[in-house]
Parts: C-alpha cells; structure tokens; sequence
C-alpha cells in the first residue's frame, strides 16, 4: 500500500507543477500589464436646469417652461390654439401659460362668520374664485375636473356663505333686549265683611 500513495502523491505533484508551468506565465501577464481600455458605457449625467429665479428645476419643469415660453413668443393666448402643437410637454407648457395669463384671482378664505360680511358677498367672491378656474379647466377641454371641482370645491364653500346669515341672526338676537312676559295684572280681591282691608 505504501506504494500506491507514493504513487498517487507523485501524480498530484506532477499535476500542480503542470498547472503552475501553465497557469503562472498568464496570471503573471494580467497582473503586470495595464487592463485594456474599455470606452465608458454608462450614462450621461442629468443636466442640471434653472428656472427664471436660478432655482434649480427637473428635466419635467424644464419642459414645461419652454412650452411656456414658446407660447408667449408665439402670442397663444387660447386654449384651443395649445391643442394644435404636437409636442406633448411644449402643449401642456403652453396651457400653463394661457392659464397663468388670465391672471386669476385669488383665494379669500371665509371662515370669520361674524366680521359683518353679508352671506351675498360671501357668493360673491367665492364665484369670482371659482368660476374663472371651473371655465378654465373646461375651455382646455377637461370636463371631468370641471364638474369635479365645481361639486367638490364650489358648491359646497358657496354653501358654507350660509353661515354668515346663520352668525348675523344669531347676533341680532343676541343684541335684542329681553322682554319679560307680560303678567296679567292679579283680579280685585272681594272685600272682607265687616269692613277689614287684607
């Protein structure tokens, strides 16, 4: 038996010398050359993109600034002439800007129910508000949100102008003065007999 595991001792002896013989000279070379220029295959970085302040602003507003622009060099003062230009982020750029053009009024919050404002005025300013934006949303062909606006937003800050009439008659009757009941006056007692006063 001795024998045998010399002899397999010397074949394993013989197979790492080949290995190494065979092996060393490739692993010397890779070690000791420069690795081969492989061109860069990533991405280009993100371009970085400023708004009219210097603000830094995403590729999405970016786009949406130079459909902005590009109305208002071209004069687009309509919503339907928006609808005509192919480029989908120069279209909803271009509506950004008719939309701001219109100069829309702004929010005035109602929830002071006893200043003194008049439910009327009330309506008032809250259509002033809302109808403007409610038409604008349609004009640009978006019913849906029209009707969603008007149902979720309008109508129910119009309705809540109701308090302000609800708080002014509260107050009024707060303000008037508190009249007792009138007591009907006490019948006339019969005299006592005898001529005696109670």
């Amino acid at each position: 038996m001795p024998s045998l595991t010399r002899l397999l001792r010397a074949v394993l002896i013989g197979v790492a010398v080949f290995a190494a013989w065979t092996l060393l000279p490739a692993l010397w070379v890779r070690w000791h050359t420069a690795p081969p220029a492989v061109p860069w295959q990533g991405t280009q970085p993100e371009p970085i993109y400023r708004d009219a302040d210097g603000r830094r602003i995403g590729e999405a507003d970016h786009q949406l600034l130079l459909g902005a622009r590009h109305a208002a060099q071209a004069g687009i003062t309509r919503h339907a002439d928006c609808k005509l230009l192919t480029d989908k982020t120069l279209r909803a750029g271009c509506h950004r800007h008719v939309t701001e053009a219109k100069h829309l009024p702004p929010h005035i919050d109602q929830g002071d129910w006893t200043s003194g404002k008049s439910r009327a005025q009330c309506e008032a300013e809250v259509d002033a508000f809302w109808a403007p934006r409610v038409g604008d949303q349609d004009e640009q062909g978006w019913q849906q949100a029209a009707r969603s606006w008007t149902k979720r937003n309008w109508l129910p800050e119009r309705e809540r102008c109701r308090n302000y009439e609800v708080a002014a008659r509260a107050a009024a009757q707060r303000a008037a003065p508190v009249r007792p009941a009138s007591v009907p006056a006490a019948p006339a007692s019969p005299p006592l007999p005898g001529g005696l006063s109670r």
